[in-house]
């Protein structure tokens, strides 16, 4: 099952709708930047999309792209929010779960965004 996972800062000066616009802005980032990618074509192109969101904050945020950037199977983009110059979110391409236990079991410790 391909699944899209979006990792927003819950540590950042922003209200709730200023944060999902990060998520909006991340998303369509990966989406455009990916776009030739199979698995990713096929999840836009499913209508039965599935995204999870999960909180980090700044520590976390510089784990998960440590983690990420070392790992060549999981590709990923980040949204600056400008003109705070601020990292905000990170979009992991969409990825079949199934194949990618070790990712799985890195983010098992981030929680849902609430």
């Amino acid at each position: 099952m391909l699944k899209h996972f979006i990792f927003v800062r819950n540590d950042i000066n922003l209200n709730t709708g200023a944060l999902l616009a990060q998520v909006s802005h991340v998303s369509i980032k990966c989406v455009l930047e990916f776009l030739s990618d199979p698995d990713c074509y096929t999840f836009i192109n499913q209508t039965d999309m599935t995204t999870i969101i999960l909180q980090v904050n700044e520590d976390e945020y510089c784990e998960l792209k440590e983690y990420l950037s070392s790992n060549s199977q999981v590709s990923f983009v980040e949204w600056l929010e400008q003109p705070e110059n601020v990292m905000t979110a990170l979009a992991v391409k969409p990825l079949e779960i199934e194949k990618e236990k070790e990712f799985m079991k890195f983010i098992k410790k981030y929680k849902l965004f609430k």
